[in-house]
């Protein structure tokens, strides 16, 4: 039975990822920080009386922070924007106690993983909704985007979801479970975005790879997805394929240039980075662009996060991001929605390599929140299904 504190901590942390897709889709938007602090620190307080064993193995939660604290000291690897760089920490902590807080949950409470990820996922069947109406409304020349900023955004929230939808509807094998996967890839089919689309294939193919060991199989849902989205795609997603069938689109739309230059910044400052969240100020010097209003991110997260934070930055997220994701894997032996969260979480890092998905709050927390619920999982003697 779910104690007080634990339902009071997950309806805050859904409050506060309503509150940022409302309000906090926006990369550089702050407005989220202030209930995201004080949810945080709730939680903390929350949290103080876990049983100790759990979070042994969590230590790699603390690296991270480490890395962009240390920015924050004179010498030697001063910030180039302090204030930059204590607000990306605070969106960092956020991002953590999040998961460290739904983790606890899942794992304090065998069978409860999808009472964690309906909510999630409810928010994502509206988000879809919402999305394909504006498509419908607007013409094929406005993407669906949701409440986000961007449609690749939005994609990436969509592809988020779209595993869990699916082993959701594999899980309870009902008419009605079907809608969840049908509304989330028609969204993500409408949101026009070619990376969504091909890193939803690929994650696909890993969690059939995942659960089946036969790369044949795990290929053959793959193109199936492939094969669905040709299909069903509105008018205009064929053309934008075809944009990039050449160097010269592929490049313009890659944004290879900026990648370019974002490695010439990484260069000068290779150990510890400009400073965690000061890409806009640090790129500037180095950017070649006749458009310098559109460098703001690097639009791709591993070099971004290169720039900013370095090597030893970098390696501990990517520590992290490999701890989750390993325990998801794991776990998905035996747990179908373990599963999901790792199929969730290879989408988006598959995206990333052409995008900001990280630096999209909405984004990161719906992350958090499926890493947590995945690496939380505990078996039970029903468990096996």
């Amino acid at each position: 039975m779910w104690r007080k504190t634990e339902i009071w901590l997950t309806a805050l942390f859904a409050a506060l990822l309503a509150y940022t897709l409302l309000r906090g889709t926006v990369s550089d938007s702050n407005d989220w920080l202030l209930p995201g602090a004080a949810v945080t620190a709730i939680a903390v307080f929350a949290l103080r009386n876990a049983p100790i064993s759990r979070f042994r193995r969590l230590w790699p939660l603390l690296v991270l922070p480490a890395c962009i604290a240390i920015q924050l000291l004179p010498w030697p690897v001063h910030s180039v924007a302090v204030s930059l760089t204590v607000l990306q920490l605070a969106r960092v902590v956020v991002y953590l106690v999040c998961f460290a807080a739904i983790r606890e949950i899942a794992a304090s409470h065998p069978e409860s993983e999808w009472k964690l990820l309906a909510i999630p996922l409810t928010y994502g069947c509206l988000e879809a909704v919402f999305g394909i109406a504006q498509h419908a409304m607007r013409g094929e020349d406005n993407y669906a985007i949701g409440t986000f900023g961007e449609h690749s955004h939005f994609a990436g929230f969509m592809e988020l979801l779209l595993p869990l939808s699916i082993v959701y509807a594999l899980r309870y094998r009902q008419l009605l479970a079907l809608a969840p996967p049908m509304i989330l890839f028609a969204a993500l089919l409408h949101s026009f975005s070619r990376a969504g689309l091909v890193a939803s294939a690929l994650a696909m193919l890993a969690m059939v790879l995942i659960r089946t060991r036969k790369f044949k199989m795990a290929a053959a849902a793959a193109a199936v997805l492939i094969v669905a989205g040709l299909l069903l795609a509105p008018s205009g997603l064929g053309e934008r394929f075809q944009r990039i069938s050449t160097y010269r689109g592929f490049r313009s739309d890659a944004h290879l240039a900026r990648w370019q230059d974002t490695l010439k910044l990484i260069a000068a400052r290779p150990l510890f980075g400009s400073g965690a969240g000061t890409y806009p100020v640090a790129f500037a010097p180095y950017n070649t662009s006749t458009e310098p209003r559109y460098a703001h991110h690097a639009d791709n997260d591993y070099l971004q996060l290169l720039a900013e934070i370095g090597i030893a930055g970098t390696l501990a997220t990517l520590a992290l991001l490999a701890y989750a994701l390993r325990r998801c894997v794991q776990n998905s032996r035996w747990n179908l929605a373990a599963l999901g969260c790792a199929g969730s979480m290879i989408a988006l890092l598959a995206h990333s390599v052409f995008e900001f998905q990280m630096y999209i709050p909405a984004n990161v927390i719906t992350l958090a929140w499926i890493a947590g619920v995945g690496c939380g999982v505990r078996m039970s003697p029903d468990s096996r299904r």
